[in-house]
């Protein structure tokens, strides 16, 4: 495997319902930088495996692929074109549009299969491998919900159509992690809000979500950590913004965070330091974003369609909107704030700015980072 530049090693293994991606990428001077992962099914392995490759490879060098598996060279050369299209109607539109806007349309060389596989290739076959039979112990999903759709004995316990109509957003009142009791609907003047449904969660919480926004003058950046108190998977996320107001940036880590969650109904607690915000939205959403509704949430006017896209994607779950102290020191949270300051950092120098870590939580670790993820 004689080239002047890296050469990507890919594979895919799908057993029953859940498939697996591993990539190599291989560096001219012999040494490789490996990453796997796993999902519901071949396609979506095999989107997240283009997403892993455009989120690593470099503007300058050329992309070449290879794998001793034709039908994965030839997945990938669909999806690809299919990224392409942006056809809002299929079923994976929104990986695809994840992997159409990281496409930096490199020229793309295709190797295929060689007659006698290399030791890199049946080495990553085998990691592969490793990674399908051992996924849930060892190896993050794709998205936390994966856990409950793909990956427990049990059927999920709520399911529903994409088209049925939604039920209004399940919100409480930003409490201590002891009090789950619910908030009367508050009505200022004439102003519509959608009321909290006055009963507890029938389900405890299942993820905790802290958010954290920065921002100077010119730049920001948003970052969210969310958690699956059942398993211990965690997702970090993180992204700078250009001209990013301050008010906004907490509100960009609460939309990104609710699009990584692709089944509905998750029963969600959002912690934060954005006191104002999370009392507001602990009301309700407003029928209608007006002025005011914006400003008791300490946002500025220009922040209306953030709210009203938050609105929407907050309508397919059940969620508690709770406010921390300023001075918290809660780990998760300075754990967003220290990903949102590097990817504003990463901004400002023209480095990559878009951050993403899965990572696992030992359950003896959870009391130290926030009492609430060990509570009943």
């Amino acid at each position: 495997m004689n080239t002047d530049s890296p050469v990507t090693l890919v594979w895919l293994e799908s057993h029953e319902e859940r498939s697996a991606w591993g990539l190599w990428i291989i560096d001219i001077d012999g040494s490789i930088q490996e990453s796997y992962g796993v999902s519901c099914h071949l396609e979506r392995a095999a989107l997240w495996l283009w997403i892993e490759i455009f989120s690593t490879h470099s503007r300058q060098i050329p992309l070449i692929i290879r794998s001793q598996q034709q039908k994965t060279l030839s997945l990938l050369k669909n999806l690809l074109q299919a990224s392409k299209r942006n056809d809002p109607t299929d079923p994976q539109h929104g990986l695809l549009s994840k992997m159409h806007s990281l496409n930096i349309d490199p020229q793309i060389k295709w190797m295929s299969a060689i007659e006698t596989p290399l030791e890199a290739d049946i080495e990553i076959r085998n990691r592969t491998r490793l990674v399908l039979e051992d996924y849930q112990r060892q190896f993050p999903p794709e998205d936390l919900n994966y856990i409950i759709a793909c990956l427990t004995d049990d059927e999920p316990t709520n399911k529903t159509n994409d088209h049925q109509q939604l039920q209004p957003t399940v919100t409480f009142a930003a409490t201590s992690p002891s009090d789950d009791s619910s908030l009367q609907t508050k009505r200022t003047g004439e102003k519509a809000v959608e009321p909290a449904e006055e009963k507890k969660l029938k389900e405890p919480i299942r993820f905790i979500g802290y958010i954290e926004g920065v921002s100077n003058v010119y730049l920001g950046a948003w970052a969210f950590v969310l958690i699956d108190r059942e398993s211990g998977h965690g997702l970090m996320r993180s992204e700078g913004v250009q001209l990013g107001h301050q008010s906004r940036m907490p509100v960009m880590a609460l939309i990104s965070l609710m699009e990584s969650l692709k089944s509905k109904h998750q029963h969600i607690e959002i912690r934060s330091r954005e006191g104002l915000l999370m009392t507001q939205l602990s009301l309700g959403f407003p029928t209608k974003i007006d002025t005011q509704w914006l400003h008791d949430a300490g946002l500025i006017d220009e922040d209306a369609p953030y709210i009203s896209a938050l609105k929407e994607l907050s309508r397919n779950h059940h969620l508690k909107w709770s406010a921390v102290p300023e001075q918290t020191t809660l780990t998760p949270i300075e754990w967003a704030f220290e990903l949102a300051v590097d990817s504003m950092s990463a901004l400002n120098t023209g480095d990559k700015h878009q951050q993403e870590r899965r990572f696992k939580v030992a359950a003896e670790d959870w009391a130290q980072m926030d009492p609430w993820l060990s509570s009943p």
